[in-house]
């Protein structure tokens, strides 16, 4: 059963994509051999056509690329993807879960905490019900990428449009604890900061953050943070990004 459909242009021609109940996204005008086809066409250099794109997105479970009519699905595709690998519920009571869940939610608030004191720019639309998406996941390799995507007044006969703000990240869960959020270093001038890559003999630490550049785009940089004579912390981006 179908529960979100949209048209996209493909290859010059409108193509149905609809999300099933079971999770499973359908390009209903491109059959598997034709995906075959292209997928080596692609492996000689060809582009890949808008449907493949979309399809790749939903089954690598990211939102770039995506249309945003699956956005809310994918939204709770990842919530339970989280909560499958690394939160094996044993009941409602928190007292109830392993410890190593209870320290696994715990980071996890305090890391959309910091991230909502960011000041990051945000996509705003007199006419259109834009969403301001936010991402954080766990993961074995730190990163943080900000984007826009496109969203549209729910009423077909309106042309207005808008972006959604969108903004992933993946942080080493014990690593950033300790040693970005524990030492007053999550968020240092407004900007988030991922990872902490080492430090200098005069206090200087290095770091990776999330540098906002133009529109709503978040990009991983490294940068350097300095303690003021009264403690204060300022961030300056290296040079070299």
């Amino acid at each position: 059963m179908q529960i979100d459909k949209i048209n996209v242009r493909c290859s010059g021609k409108l193509h149905q994509i609809s999300l099933t109940t079971n999770g499973a996204l359908v390009l209903h005008n491109h059959t598997k051999i034709e995906r075959n086809a292209e997928n080596v066409l692609v492996a000689l250099g060809g582009q890949v056509c808008r449907c493949v794109q979309i399809l790749e997105a939903w089954q690598a479970q990211t939102r770039r690329g995506l249309p945003d009519v699956f956005m809310p699905s994918l939204n709770k595709n990842l919530k339970r993807k989280m909560y499958r690998k690394v939160i094996q519920t044993q009941g409602e009571d928190l007292l109830q879960l392993p410890i190593h869940t209870r320290i696994m939610l715990r980071i996890h608030r305090l890391a959309i905490t910091s991230l909502e004191q960011c000041d990051y720019r945000e996509s705003y639309s007199r006419w259109v019900h834009v969403r301001q998406n936010r991402n954080i996941v766990f993961a074995n390799e730190a990163s943080i990428c900000g984007y826009s995507s496109k969203a549209r007044h729910p009423n077909p006969r309106h042309r207005y449009t808008g972006n959604n703000s969108n903004i992933d990240i993946r942080l080493k869960m014990l690593s950033w604890y300790a040693n970005v959020y524990k030492k007053g270093l999550a968020v240092v001038d407004g900007v988030f900061v991922v990872d902490v890559i080492g430090t200098d003999d005069d206090g200087t630490i290095h770091v990776l953050a999330g540098r906002q550049t133009a529109g709503l785009s978040i990009e991983m940089r490294r940068a350097m943070i300095n303690f003021g004579a009264d403690g204060r912390k300022t961030l300056c981006w290296s040079r070299n990004t």
